[in-house]
């Protein structure tokens, strides 16, 4: 094939879409946060929606069928994000901000994978590689939008929505200048009759439970409670049926599944982490920060670090260092430390693995990495309901209710400033549990190092 070689505005373009894609989810959460500092905890539900769809938006995605037209999915997810982010601008009233806080939340979940094998497609054709320039690009960008919304917190203002605005119309600019290549199909996005009513379904059922399971984090009420419980009995009882009629099938390796559950536990444990053990809105954004610190140099250095423990596979180097970064945001004083080596590590096990997903051969290039992430957005699902479960068993020993023990949650988020021996219990246990399962599949799981796309 003869393409247009790749120039040096063209490796900015990359590095923009780079910082676009890897930062879609996190910079919300940033604003949601500096937004509704000193406000009760009712003004969080956009958060939560929010939340809600970055976690299940792409179910939706995979249940409308296999992806083929990765470039048309990932102008798609991009248009939603800008339109709910200028929705969030211009109306004030809850319902439309509620909504437009999820559409948000599932643009930004299905924009990554897709970008991703827009990204794969454009390196097997040009036999290229990130480097200086767009990595540049990369950091330049990501820095002036940080700044902007630390400056834009200050003053508690809804600034923080049009900052994001601009930063996804430089992602939608920037498509456009994407090479012939990848823009030129005509091709559908989905693959023709490859809809699966039961994904869809379990989209609905896990929608819910997401949203019950942060709902009962800000609001811990017999509402919340019993929300929850109804969630995870439907769930449940979903799963029972399916299974019985013989619907449920799994085309990819086991390994290639644990690993993505890992990553997405481990990197949901750090998000959540953020909210029990960083105290304030202040906090909390350096906290977040630090994670996209660690996703933007595992972009830069993961290679020459992983090449120093060349005795060790790098699969197995990166669960060492989930665990690694697990233990120090659980420990005093180590916490932007921990949380950064796992936005580290979870990006470069995420690169590993969509390495290994692109090579496969069910279905196609893009379809696979959009299972990948599914897997990766299960396993963090799965860590939420652990928790909740962790919290009705810490009530049960205790003799607390649950709503007294979520309640301490949300006081101590709002109010103190050192962490709570609650919350180091819940934290040791719920990482010891991480780390056990690690050691576990650490031994089943393949000895692989990331391999070459071409």
């Amino acid at each position: 094939m003869k393409v247009d070689p790749l120039t040096a505005g063209g490796k900015g373009i990359q590095g923009i879409l780079f910082a676009v894609a890897n930062l879609i989810q996190l910079l919300p959460l940033i604003v949601f946060v500096t937004l509704y500092q000193h406000k009760p905890l009712a003004a969080y539900l956009p958060y939560i929606l929010f939340y809600t769809g970055t976690k299940t938006g792409l179910l939706l995605v995979n249940g409308l069928g296999d992806v083929q037209n990765a470039y048309r999915l990932t102008r798609a997810c991009l248009v939603v994000c800008w339109i709910a982010l200028l929705t969030l601008c211009l109306f004030e009233q809850s319902a439309i901000r509620d909504l437009a806080a999820w559409l948000l939340g599932g643009g930004a979940s299905a924009f990554l994978p897709a970008y991703q094998a827009v990204y794969y497609r454009e390196r097997v054709v040009w036999h290229w590689h990130f480097g200086f320039i767009e990595t540049i690009a990369m950091v330049f960008y990501s820095l002036c939008t940080l700044g902007l919304i630390f400056l834009a917190g200050l003053h508690a203002t809804q600034a923080g929505f049009w900052i994001l605005l601009l930063f996804t119309t430089g992602g939608l600019l920037a498509m456009h200048h994407l090479p012939h290549f990848v823009r030129s199909s005509n091709a559908s996005i989905f693959v023709a009759n490859t809809k699966s009513t039961t994904d869809l379904e379990l989209f609905c059922w896990l929608t819910i439970v997401v949203f019950s399971l942060r709902f009962i984090r800000f609001f811990a009420s017999p509402l919340g409670i019993g929300f929850v419980t109804f969630a995870v009995l439907g769930l449940l009882l979903f799963v029972l049926r399916i299974g019985r009629q013989h619907r449920i099938r799994i085309d990819f390796p086991w390994w290639l599944i644990q690993a993505s559950f890992l990553n997405g536990a481990f990197e949901t444990f750090a998000m959540l982490y953020i909210l029990f053990a960083a105290p304030g809105s202040l906090p909390m954004v350096f906290a977040y920060t630090a994670y996209g610190v660690g996703i933007m140099l595992a972009q830069i250095i993961r290679r020459p670090l992983q090449n120093s423990f060349s005795h060790l596979p790098d699969l197995q180097l990166q669960l060492i260092g989930f665990v690694l970064g697990s233990w120090l945001t659980i420990l005093p004083h180590t916490l932007l430390l921990g949380i950064l080596i796992i936005g580290f590590t979870g990006s470069a096990n995420s690169i590993l693995l969509n390495h290994q997903a692109y090579h496969l051969n069910q279905s196609t290039p893009a379809n696979r990495l959009v299972i990948k992430y599914r897997n990766a957005y299960l396993g963090s699902i799965s860590l939420q309901a652990m928790l909740v479960l962790g919290g009705l068993v810490t009530a049960g020993l205790t003799g607390t209710k649950l709503g007294t023990v979520l309640g301490q949650f949300n006081n101590h988020a709002l109010t103190t400033t050192a962490v709570t021996p609650l919350i180091q219990l819940i934290g040791i246990v719920t990482v010891t549990i991480l780390t056990i399962t690690t050691i576990i599949l650490s031994v089943r799981l393949p000895k692989l190092d990331e391999n070459a796309l071409f």
